[in-house]
C-alpha cells in the first residue's frame, strides 16, 4: 500500500528522480556548493598609512623567476615589528612590500642558483612575501631544520641572525657574564635568552605584561621587570643588581627608546659594557653615545643592511642555524599563527598592540593536506591531468608519490611537467598497473613500501556512441578503469583516515550527449563517495569535473570550444587545483566543479530546464540578459514573423547558418555545405538541435533533423515553412488563454521579476564590475571595454518586457535599491565595485550610497564622464521629454558600437515632418531595431524623469568610503563645431543644454567624497567616443589602474 500511495504521488509530480524514504518522497536538486575555493591570493599594500590598507587580493600568476632569483610556494611568514612599521609608513626610507621572514618549498630555481633544490623545503628572506606565491633573492634563502615545521622555520631567520651577530660575534658574550635584555618576550627576546643560557650568562630581562612574566620565569629567568615603566625598571634593576652583587651588566641587547629607557639603561651598563642597539625608533647616533658614554662598545644592528649588500654573509647566520639546531643549542620558540593571509591584517595588528609572546606568524598550510612521510597514489598517473596533479602535490609538500597506468609512461605532451617532478627532491615511482585487471593491483601491493595515505583515482577511458550504438564492450571500455578500478584499488593497504579523491565528470551531473556508459561509470563514484562518509568507512571525495582548458580527455578530443559554446567554461590547471584542496579539506562528499554561465547553458543544451536545476534556473532568470539580446539566442521571432516571405527566410538561413558555426567552431560553413562534412558529428548534432529548439520556439525539430536536412539552406528552408503557423497559435493561445485573478497576479509579478543585469565578457575571476549605462539604461554600449576588463562585467539594461509601465518604480532610490538587489544576487559576498557612464554615474553613486547605509562594502565607485551630479540645476527631464525619435536615434548612434547603422538614417528624418518620424523610421528600420528605437526613447524620458526628480530635491550627502575615480572625457560641445553628422549636431545641442561643466562635476563630487579634493582624470574621446575604439583602450588602462589600487584586480 504505501509503495502505491508513493507511485501515485509521484506519478502527480514532473520530477525525473524521487527517492521514497519512511513515506516521504525527496527530490533531487543541484545547490550551490558551500566549499570555499582557497586559491592563491596575496596582500595587496596600494598605500601606505593603515594596516587595514592591505587588503587580500587574488594572485592571478606566479611571478616569473629570475637569474639568482628563486620561486617559492610560500608556507608561513614570520612578521617583524619593522612590517607594521612599514605598513602604518613609519619606517625610514623605502624599505619595499611588507613581508620578509618566510618558509616554503622550491618551485623553480632562476639561473645561476646551485644551492637549492625544486620542492626543497627553505626558509630565509623573499621581501613582500605576503603571497601563495613569491620571489625569493637566493642568497638569503636555505634548506630548513628538517625537524622544523615551516612555521617554527618562518619564526627564526631575522631575529636569529640578528641575536647572533649582536650577541655573538659582536658583543661576544661568555659564560658567567650578565645580559640585559629588553622586550625579552619577543621574537629576538626568546632566541636571545636561548642563546644567553647556551653559553652560561646570566639574564636580566624586561617585558610589558604579567602573562609575559610568568612565561619569561618558566624559562628559567630569575631577574624580570617591567618594558613599559622606566621608574619601575630602574628601581627593579637596582634591587636586581644589589642582589647578585654585581656593580652592572655586561651586555645590553636595547630595543626600547620610550620613557627614557636608553639613559635608565646606561646607567646599569657597567664600565667598558657592551650596548646593542637593534631598535629603530629614537635610536641614538655614535656621537650623542660618545658624549654619553665614551667608555663603551656601542653597535647598530641592522639585518636590512646585511641582507642587501652582503647576502651571502646573511645566508652563512642561516646555515650557522642549522649548525645549532643539529646540536642541540636551539629550539622553535614559541609563536601565535595566524590562519591565510585572508587573516592578515589581524595579524599585524595583534604584532602591533603587542599582544604576543614570542613570534606571530601568518601560516598559509599545504591546500593537499599533505605530510612529508606519507605516500599518495595516483592512478592513471600518468595522463595528463594525473601528471598535473602529482606536480601540485609536491607543490604542496609531499614528498612520496606512485603514479599508477597502462602504459608506465608519461605522455609526450606532459614533458616539462615530467622533467620538473624528475628534478624535484620528490620520490616519484612510476608503476606499470592496469588496474581495471585485479591481478595487477594485487601484484602492486606486494611492491608497495608500505601504507598509502591518500588516493586520486583519475583513472578513465571514452568510449563515446549513440545509446543504440553501445555494447557491453564499450561500457566495459568506461567500467573497468572507473569503477572496477576502484574497487581493485580499495584491497591496497591505506593508513586510517586516507583520503579517496575520486575523479568524476559533469557527464554525470549533467549527462552527455553520446557518453551514456562514461557518465554511468562517473554516477557509480559519485554514489560511492556519499556513501562511504555517510557510514564513516572511508573520507571520501567525488569531483564531477567539468572541461579542463590545458590537460584531460576534453582537450584531446577537442570539446573545449563545444562545451563554451553551449555555456560551459574551461577550468585552468591552477582553478582545477584550488578547487581539488579546497574540495578535500571541506565537507561536502559530492562536489560539481565547472565554469557555467546558467542563461546561455539552460538555453543552449534544454528545451525546458529539468527540475533537477530549478534553483540554479531561477538564479539565471534574475540574471537574463538585457533588451539587446533580442530574445533566446538575439531572435526576435515576432519580428521574424511579421517578415515579407522572403526576407524571413533569408533572415532564418542567416541564424541557422551562425547557430551551426558557433557548434562546429568554424566561421567559414557555407549555407550549402553538408553539415556532416563540415565538422558536425552525432553529438554536436544533439546540440545544434536544442539550439534550434530554444531559438525557434514552437517550431517542430526531428532527432534526425542534420540527416533529413543536411544543410543550412535545407535546414532554414524547413523552418521557415513553420514560423507563420507558430506565431498565429502563439498568438491564439495568448489570447484564448488569457490569466485572470490570482493566476494573473502571480503572472504579471513574475513578468515584473527584476532582470537588469547581463554577463558582458566570458571572465569568471575575481570581484565583479557592475556598469551602469546613460540615458537609454542599455549596456550595449560598454561591450568594448568589458572585453578589455580582467575581471567580470555586467552590465545593467532595463529590460523591454518589464511591462507594464505603471509598474516601473517612481522615484531615482527605488530604481537604486531594485539594482542593488539585482547586484547582491549576483554577488552574494560582496565586495562591490560600480562604475557608471553619463547619469549611470549619478545611479552608481546613489546605489554605494544606500550599499554603505544597509552595512555592505562598495570598493569603488568609477564615474566615466559624469554630467549629471546631484544638485541638478538644468531641466534635465524637460529636455528629454520634448525630445522625439530623431534625439533617441541620435543616441543610439553614438552610444553602442555599430550605431552607423542608426545615424545613416537622421539626414532623411531632418527633410520631413516629426508627426512623420514614425511612419518613415518603420520603413527604415527591421523590426527588431525600431523596437529598440522605441524602448529607448521611452526609457530615457523614464530615467530622466527620475534623476531631476531627484536631482531638484534639497541634497545631502555624508560622504562616500567607497574609493572613488573620475575619469574625464573632453567637453566637446564647448568646442566650435567643425563638420559634423547630423547626429553629431543632435547631441551637441543637447549637451550644451543639459551636461554639467568640469567645475560644477568636481564641485558635487566633492561632497560625495566627504569634502575631499576631486580631481580628474583626462581620457581621450568625447562623452561618447570614450567607450569606442580607439579611445576605449585607454579608458579600460584607467580602470584598470583604479582595480588594482582597490585591491581587487593583479597589477
Amino acid at each position: 500500500v504505501a509503495l502505491l500511495e508513493s507511485l501515485a504521488a509521484v506519478a502527480k509530480t514532473d520530477e525525473a528522480e524521487v527517492a521514497a524514504r519512511a513515506r516521504q518522497l525527496h527530490v533531487s536538486r543541484l545547490l550551490r556548493s558551500s566549499v570555499h575555493v582557497r586559491s592563491p591570493v596575496r596582500l595587496n599594500m596600494p598605500a601606505r598609512g593603515s594596516l587595514t590598507n592591505l587588503r587580500p587580493v587574488p594572485q592571478a600568476r606566479r611571478p616569473m623567476v629570475s637569474p639568482g632569483h628563486t620561486l617559492l610556494r610560500i608556507r608561513a611568514v614570520g612578521l617583524n615589528f619593522r612590517d607594521v612599521l612599514n605598513t602604518m609608513g613609519l619606517y625610514p626610507g623605502d624599505p619595499g612590500p611588507p613581508g620578509a621572514d618566510c618558509a616554503g618549498t622550491v618551485l623553480e630555481l632562476g639561473e645561476g642558483v646551485e644551492h637549492l633544490l625544486i620542492a626543497e623545503g627553505v626558509f630565509g628572506e623573499a621581501p613582500g612575501c605576503l603571497s601563495t606565491y613569491s620571489l625569493g633573492p637566493a642568497p638569503l634563502l636555505t634548506q630548513k631544520p628538517a625537524a622544523w615545521s615551516f612555521e617554527e622555520a618562518a619564526a627564526m631567520p631575522v631575529v636569529f641572525v640578528t641575536v647572533e651577530e649582536s650577541l655573538g660575534d659582536l658583543a661576544n658574550l661568555r659564560q658567567g657574564e650578565r645580559v640585559l635584555i629588553h622586550a625579552a618576550a619577543g621574537g629576538v627576546g626568546l632566541v636571545a635568552i636561548q642563546y644567553a643560557q647556551h653559553v652560561g650568562a646570566e639574564v636580566f630581562a624586561t617585558a610589558g605584561s604579567e602573562e609575559k612574566h610568568a612565561y619569561l620565569r618558566n624559562l628559567g629567568v630569575k631577574y624580570i621587570t617591567s618594558s613599559r615603566s622606566g621608574k619601575q625598571f630602574e628601581e627593579d634593576m637596582q634591587r636586581f643588581l644589589q642582589e647578585s652583587g654585581a656593580e652592572g651588566v655586561d651586555v645590553l641587547l636595547n630595543s626600547l627608546s620610550h620613557d627614557d629607557y636608553i639613559p635608565r639603561s646606561l646607567a646599569v651598563l657597567r664600565r667598558g659594557g657592551r650596548f646593542m642597539e637593534i631598535g629603530k625608533r629614537g635610536v641614538w647616533s655614535h656621537t650623542r653615545m660618545w658624549e654619553a658614554r665614551s667608555d663603551i662598545m656601542y653597535e647598530k644592528i641592522v639585518a636590512d643592511t646585511m641582507m642587501e649588500c652582503e647576502p651571502w654573509r646573511y645566508n652563512g647566520y642561516l646555515k650557522r642555524l642549522l649548525t645549532r639546531v643539529g646540536s642541540g643549542g636551539l629550539k622553535p620558540i614559541r609563536m601565535r599563527a595566524f590562519d591565510g593571509f585572508e587573516d592578515g591584517v589581524a595579524a599585524l595588528r595583534f604584532l602591533q598592540r603587542a599582544q604576543n609572546v614570542g613570534k606571530v606568524v601568518i601560516s598559509a598550510p599545504s591546500r593537499m593536506l599533505c605530510r612529508p612521510e606519507a605516500r599518495a597514489l595516483l592512478s592513471g598517473g600518468t595522463g595528463a591531468l594525473g601528471i598535473v596533479a602529482a606536480a601540485f602535490l609536491v607543490e604542496e609538500g609531499a614528498e612520496c608519490l606512485s603514479l599508477l597506468s597502462r602504459s608506465g609512461q608519461p605522455g609526450a605532451d606532459m614533458k616539462l611537467r615530467w622533467e620538473w617532478l624528475q628534478r624535484s627532491t620528490a620520490s616519484v615511482r612510476v608503476q606499470k598497473c592496469d588496474v581495471s585487471q585485479e591481478s595487477a593491483v594485487l601484484t602492486l601491493r606486494e611492491a608497495l613500501p608500505g601504507t598509502l595515505s591518500c588516493l586520486l583515482h583519475l583513472a578513465g577511458a571514452l568510449a563515446d556512441g549513440m545509446i543504440p550504438s553501445l555494447s557491453r564492450e564499450s561500457f566495459q571500455r568506461s567500467y573497468g578503469p572507473k569503477v572496477h578500478g576502484l574497487h581493485h584499488l580499495c584491497q591496497l593497504p591505506f593508513e586510517a583516515g586516507a583520503a579517496f579523491v575520486l575523479f568524476s565528470s559533469t557527464s554525470s551531473l549533467f549527462g552527455s550527449p553520446g557518453q551514456a556508459n562514461y557518465a554511468a561509470a562517473n554516477s557509480v563514484l559519485d554514489s560511492l563517495a556519499p556513501h562511504w562518509t555517510a557510514v564513516g568507512s572511508r573520507r571520501a571525495r567525488s569531483v564531477q569535473w567539468g572541461p579542463w582548458a590545458e590537460a584531460g580527455m576534453a582537450v584531446e578530443k577537442g570539446t573545449v570550444q563545444r562545451a563554451k559554446a553551449s555555456g560551459l567554461g574551461a577550468l585552468t590547471n591552477t582553478q582545477g587545483m584550488s578547487i581539488l584542496g579546497s574540495v578535500l579539506s571541506g565537507e561536502e562528499s559530492l562536489v560539481g566543479a565547472v565554469h557555467v554561465r546558467w542563461p546561455k547553458f539552460l538555453r543552449t543544451v534544454y528545451t525546458s530546464p529539468p527540475p533537477f536545476l530549478e534553483e540554479l534556473a531561477a538564479e539565471a532568470r534574475r540574471a537574463a540578459p538585457g533588451p539587446e539580446e533580442e530574445g533566446a539566442d538575439g531572435i526576435d521571432r515576432a519580428a521574424l514573423a511579421a517578415l515579407p516571405p522572403e526576407e524571413r527566410a533569408a533572415a532564418v538561413r542567416e541564424v541557422i547558418q551562425r547557430f551551426a558555426r558557433e557548434v562546429v567552431n568554424s566561421d567559414d560553413l557555407a549555407v550549402d555545405a553538408p553539415l556532416l562534412e563540415s565538422g558536425m558529428d552525432s553529438l554536436s548534432g544533439v546540440e545544434f538541435r536544442n539550439r534550434l529548439l530554444k531559438g525557434f520556439g514552437g517550431v517542430r525539430i526531428p532527432n534526425s533533423a542534420v540527416f533529413d536536412y543536411p544543410t543550412v539552406a535545407s535546414l532554414a528552408a524547413f523552418v521557415d515553412s513553420q514560423l507563420g503557423s507558430c506565431t498565429a497559435a502563439a498568438n491564439g493561445a495568448a489570447v484564448n488563454g488569457a490569466p485572470n485573478g490570482r493566476a494573473a497576479a502571480e503572472d504579471e509579478a513574475a513578468a515584473m521579476a527584476p532582470r537588469l543585469l547581463a554577463p558582458l565578457n566570458e571572465r569568471s575571476a575575481g570581484v565583479p564590475l557592475f556598469l551602469v549605462p546613460g540615458a537609454g539604461l542599455q549596456a550595449g554600449g560598454f561591450h568594448a571595454l568589458a572585453a578589455l576588463l580582467p575581471v567580470p562585467a555586467f552590465g545593467v539594461s532595463w529590460p523591454k518586457d518589464a511591462a507594464p509601465r505603471t509598474s516601473w518604480p517612481t522615484t531615482f532610490a527605488e530604481l537604486a535599491e531594485r539594482l542593488l538587489e539585482e547586484i547582491r544576487a549576483a554577488w552574494p559576498p560582496g565586495p562591490y565595485l560600480l562604475a557608471g557612464h553619463s547619469f549611470g554615474a549619478t545611479l552608481c553613486l546613489e546605489v554605494a550610497r544606500l550599499a554603505e547605509k544597509q552595512g555592505s562594502r562598495v570598493e569603488l565607485v568609477a564615474l566615466l564622464d559624469p554630467r549629471s551630479i546631484y544638485p541638478i540645476e538644468a531641466d534635465v527631464g524637460g529636455a528629454f521629454g520634448a525630445s522625439g525619435l530623431a534625439e533617441s536615434l541620435a543616441l543610439l548612434s553614438q552610444s553602442v558600437g555599430d550605431g552607423s547603422k542608426y545615424a545613416q538614417h537622421l539626414d532623411e528624418l531632418a527633410q520631413a515632418e516629426v508627426s512623420d518620424h514614425p511612419a518613415i523610421l518603420r520603413r527604415l528600420l527591421s523590426p527588431a531595431a525600431l523596437a529598440t528605437l522605441e524602448h529607448v526613447h521611452e526609457t530615457s524620458q523614464w530615467y530622466a524623469g527620475l534623476l531631476a526628480a531627484a536631482g531638484s530635491a534639497a541634497f545631502k550627502s555624508e560622504g562616500l568610503s567607497a574609493r572613488m575615480v573620475w575619469l574625464c572625457a573632453a567637453e566637446t560641445w564647448k568646442e566650435p563645431a567643425g563638420t559634423e553628422s547630423r547626429a553629431e549636431a543632435l547631441i551637441r545641442e543637447f549637451e550644451a543644454g543639459v551636461f554639467q561643466s568640469n567645475a560644477e562635476v568636481a564641485e558635487r563630487i566633492v561632497a560625495w567624497c566627504g569634502g575631499a579634493q576631486a580631481l580628474p582624470i583626462q581620457v581621450p574621446g568625447g562623452h561618447f567616443a570614450m567607450l569606442h575604439e580607439p579611445h576605449v583602450i585607454k579608458v579600460a588602462l584607467r580602470l584598470c589602474h583604479a582595480l588594482v589600487e582597490a585591491g581587487t584586480a593583479e597589477a
